[in-house]
């Protein structure tokens, strides 16, 4: 076996203060949701070369590889809305899961990868009427991807997520949530969900 194996750092000094300044958020917001989504995961990152590069350092020839970039992600945010233009939310969001297969010198080998993160993001709200409101969004996600099988990796980072979406209101409390965001440098998310406000 293999492997390039990263080290495990502590959680970063900047989403540690992230939540820390979510504790005071209840007493300012007007009011509470949450989120439940998932959909489609598009993986744009180079694990495939990485891969690659450990099997050549390993001594392996004649290398040929693939790896799935779409797979099946999810989410499940708490948010507080500040005033009709503005909310901030954060949590758990997962990447998918993605397999690389090659064949080298030494036979056939295969890897999953599997994502997932903490995230942070400020919305700027506009409504379009009483229905439906747009928004974009900014913030941070402290991501981790990890590599099991033929190959263990772990990938940590720290990266700017951003993203677009709607929001159909379906009642009082309950919303339609459409949404294309890049939850961090390496994974798109377009997701549907569930927004209900409590």
């Amino acid at each position: 076996d293999s492997g390039v194996v990263m080290p495990f750092p502590s959680i970063p000094r900047s989403i540690a203060l992230v939540l820390m300044a979510a504790c005071a958020l209840p007493a300012i917001a007007q009011e509470r949701y949450f989120v439940l989504s998932m959909g489609n995961a598009t993986y744009l990152g180079n694990a495939q070369s990485e891969a690659d590069n450990a099997l050549a350092s390993a001594g392996q020839t004649g290398i040929a590889s693939s790896i799935t970039n779409r797979s099946t992600g999810y989410k499940a945010l708490l948010g507080f809305k500040l005033n009709p233009q503005m909310a901030v939310e954060g949590g758990f969001v997962d990447f998918g899961s993605y397999h690389y297969a090659a064949t080298a010198s030494g036979g056939s080998l295969g890897a999953d990868y599997r994502g997932y993160g903490l995230t942070a993001s400020a919305l700027r709200l506009a409504p379009v009427n009483s229905e439906l409101s747009v928004f974009g969004k900014a913030g941070l996600t402290y991501s981790v991807m990890l590599g099991g099988g033929g190959i263990s990796s772990r990938e940590e980072k720290l990266g700017v997520a951003y993203g677009v979406g709607g929001l159909y209101h379906l009642t009082d409390k309950l919303g339609l949530r459409l949404e294309w965001e890049r939850v961090y440098s390496d994974v798109t998310l377009f997701s549907v969900g569930l927004q209900a406000r409590f």
